[in-house]
């Protein structure tokens, strides 16, 4: 802030909800971000294409999963990454450690090396300094270092101490009880604690703490704490051991413990052991304590589920937490749950019962009956399945408040790439997408622009019969939205928003005549713009025969068509790449003969472009134009890409940081869908 910059405060029922964040990282324009750990893995396992409008995300606080960490990196390849370490006793950020990438078989993400003015030492147990590859305890030093623990003299002169450590011998270090080892080539790699304090979701936790607890019980005996990590997440499991004239009764003990403890202490599961294992030199063997599936977990017996939703809910419950669930009044943080396994049962909330549930409303009230009601009576979710090709108007978030934004497909048909736009604009901007009708093998797919736009006009009628109407189209459904205000406009109908995504205006008009040269040049100009897509695109090559195995005849006959129905194939895998940042099952839910079919409607819909004669347009147009543009793009060198021959309102051009492919791909769908969010909202 004192170099300028904005705080942006974000409140839990926004962190948990990720359709909530992603608004709000647009809305409020965040490039920096940080994250503790817990939630970045929580986050980057479903959605990690959140992050993709940010400069640079920071995420901390406990050991980092590599999986998604490379999920993120992965999917927002623009945004510095960086893994950040520190206790608060040195101030916030001690290390870090920038992930540029994640290699295969990577066991964890480094802490890195100390920031300015701070110092880190690996020491043993003497206090010596250890070489590279040994591990030991990490010290830290520099101006960050906190002065005490107030009012607390012997925790301070524990905790704190003088060493003397290569050029300082009087350095004043904290001791952070944390077991590392620096890597030959500099960072700092975490390991575990050296004492038994455990770090979850972001808190210090004391096993010790809880156990004493526990043992103030009057029917328990004895009792130990320890960590496990549960379907990759870690979690608390206590081990208790009854006394023999007394019957412990768990619904005593869970009141118990809750009055004990803050919630981000209890304990995951309880179980009950005659006696606790010990090692041949009597100490508790750990190793030997049984896992949470075989023990008697803390729940309570109540009501049972009256309803199929309930019933569904609690077999879901019971599988996320691990633990039976008895009561249909059930508290989910009470049976063991937290905010971020509430992000995970929302998840499955919405794939499952196709219900948006909002974290605001379950925070508030997270019994299961309460959860189940608002299935029952909740709003369909805008992520209800599998696309269907055969469903000409795709509604892909038909809730909201605002007029409803008709985006229109792109050459091949399918309206895939949208679906990660509607993400980015938020629950309250209706989407429909409209996909070629011809999809259905039995309709002809070479038709006129003039007819396609007609059949798209009674379409979108059907959800708004009257203007003013907002629409918008990328590549080949740019030019299809212009015909459409066109005739919406010449039928007394008013089109407030025309907005293109990088569609050229590039027609040869009337029927395509064969000609020669321009056949032998286009052939030239798809045969390199195929060759330039390769390296993006690796797998095609690899299985490059197996696609034209499965081309349409049609498109064999000239090597003209050829070239285009591979280039097809390239442009299908770009598109693809998109989808599944989003909707992962989309290309996996769609059988060989659809396929073949957008191979065959890319070639279609490429010649009824260049058939296409376009009319005066009076309106405002919205041109939102890639700024990495092929050399091979006939429009390349025109800023309105050919459209100022035929717009006669206002032509306005918006720049964005991608090229063609990526229009709605990792690399421009944060600037695009900011760009559409003004739009939509009326600023200029």
């Amino acid at each position: 802030m004192a170099n300028g910059a904005r705080l942006v405060i974000i409140e839990p029922q926004d962190l948990f909800d990720p359709s909530r964040l992603q608004t709000l990282l647009l809305q409020e324009q965040v490039t920096v971000m940080f994250l503790t750990t817990a939630l970045f893995n929580q986050i980057a396992r479903t959605h990690p294409t959140i992050f993709t409008s940010l400069r640079v995300l920071l995420f901390g606080g406990e050991n980092a999963d590599p999986a998604p960490v490379a999920a993120v990196r992965r999917h927002c390849p623009h945004t510095t990454l960086i893994h950040v370490y520190g206790p608060t006793e040195s101030t916030t950020f001690a290390t870090y450690h920038v992930v540029n990438e994640v290699p295969k078989g990577t066991a964890t993400i480094p802490i890195g090396l100390p920031v300015a003015n701070t110092t880190a030492y690996v020491l043993d147990e003497n206090g010596r300094c250890l070489p590279p590859g040994v591990p030991g305890e990490l010290y830290l030093g520099g101006d960050g270092l906190a002065r005490a623990y107030l009012n607390n003299t012997v925790q301070t002169n524990k905790a704190f101490m003088t060493c003397t450590v290569p050029g300082n011998a009087g350095a004043r270090l904290y001791r952070t009880g944390d077991r590392v080892l620096q890597r030959a080539e500099g960072p700092i790699e975490f390991i575990g604690r050296v004492d038994r304090q455990v770090k979850i979701r972001g808190y210090r936790i004391e096993p010790g703490e809880i156990e004493h607890a526990l043992r103030r019980y009057p029917a328990v005996a004895d009792a130990v704490v320890m960590l496990r990590e549960e379907a990759g997440e870690n979690t608390l499991v206590a081990y208790v051991v009854p006394k023999d004239d007394l019957s412990l009764c768990e619904a005593g003990l869970l009141r118990h413990l809750r009055q004990q403890v803050p919630a981000y202490m209890m304990p995951h599961a309880c179980i009950i052991l005659n006696s606790l294992p010990l090692t041949a030199n009597g100490k508790v063997d750990f190793a030997a304590l049984p896992a949470p599936e075989i023990a008697t977990v803390l729940a309570e017996a109540g009501e049972r589920p009256r309803t199929d939703t309930e019933r569904a809910l609690v077999h879901l419950w019971s599988e996320l937490l691990s633990a039976p669930i008895r009561d249909r009044h059930q508290n989910f943080f009470d049976a063991g749950g937290h905010s971020l396994l509430a992000m995970n049962l929302l998840e499955r909330v919405r794939r499952e019962f196709s219900r948006d549930v909002s974290a605001v409303s379950f925070f508030a009230d997270p019994r299961l009956s309460a959860l189940a009601a608002a299935i029952d009576n909740g709003r369909p979710s805008c992520n209800q399945g599998p696309l269907q090709l055969k469903d000409s108007l795709v509604p892909i978030q038909p809730n909201g408040s605002r007029p409803p934004l008709f985006c229109f497909w792109p050459a091949g048909g399918a309206v895939f790439m949208y679906y990660p736009l509607a993400s980015y604009l938020g629950p309250e901007q209706p989407l429909y997408a409209l996909q070629d009708p011809a999809l259905d093998p039995s309709m002809d797919p070479f038709r006129s622009m003039k007819d396609i736009a007609a059949e798209a006009v009674e379409i979108i009628q059907r959800v708004q019969p009257h203007g003013p109407y907002h629409l918008c189209g990328w590549c080949f459904g740019g030019t299809l939205a212009y015909e459409v205000a066109c005739q919406l406009t010449a039928a007394g109908e008013s089109v407030l928003r025309l907005i293109l995504l990088d569609a050229h205006a590039a027609f040869e008009g009337g029927s395509v005549r064969r000609n020669w040269g321009v056949a032998l040049s286009r052939l030239v100009r798809y045969l390199f713009i195929g060759l330039s897509l390769v390296p993006a695109t690796a797998s095609y090559v690899m299985d490059g025969m197996g696609l034209l195995a499965i081309a349409p005849k049609a498109s064999k006959r000239r090597w003209g068509d050829y070239v285009r129905a591979r280039y097809a194939a390239l442009m299908l895998r770009r598109i693809g790449a998109v989808a599944v940042a989003s909707k992962s099952d989309v290309l996996r839910s769609m059988e060989l003969p659809e396929v073949r079919r957008i191979f065959y409607l890319y070639y279609a819909h490429e010649k009824t472009h260049r058939a296409y004669q376009p009319g005066a347009y009076a309106g405002t147009v919205d041109l939102l134009r890639a700024t990495e543009l092929s050399r091979f793009f006939p429009t390349r060198n025109d800023p309105t890409l050919g459209w100022s021959k035929y717009v006669r309102g206002s032509l306005r051009v918006h720049p964005i940081q991608s090229n063609h492919s990526q229009m709605l791909g990792p690399r421009g769908i944060s600037q695009v869908a900011a760009c559409l969010a003004q739009l939509l909202e009326g600023h200029e």
